[in-house]
């Protein structure tokens, strides 16, 4: 949804699209692997999978951070 409400505020100008835009950003960057885990370098800026265990990032992660470029 990040997407198509960023586009529609850049055709209607509506603070609300931006609002939302901003505050699922800020969500979004609170759920992201910012440690540095040793054994698994290449998670790094990944999003957790949503299962229990370690927070292996999937091809999820690509869409969430289309959101997060929006």
């Amino acid at each position: 949804m990040m997407p198509a409400c960023a586009e529609a505020f850049l055709h209607a100008r509506d603070a609300g699209q931006a609002e939302f835009v901003f505050e699922m950003g800020d969500w979004l960057c609170s759920l992201q692997n910012d440690r540095l885990d040793p054994r698994h370098p290449l998670w790094q800026g990944g999003f957790p999978n949503g299962v229990p265990g370690p927070p292996a990032p999937t091809a999820l992660s690509a869409a969430y951070a289309a959101g997060l470029v929006e």
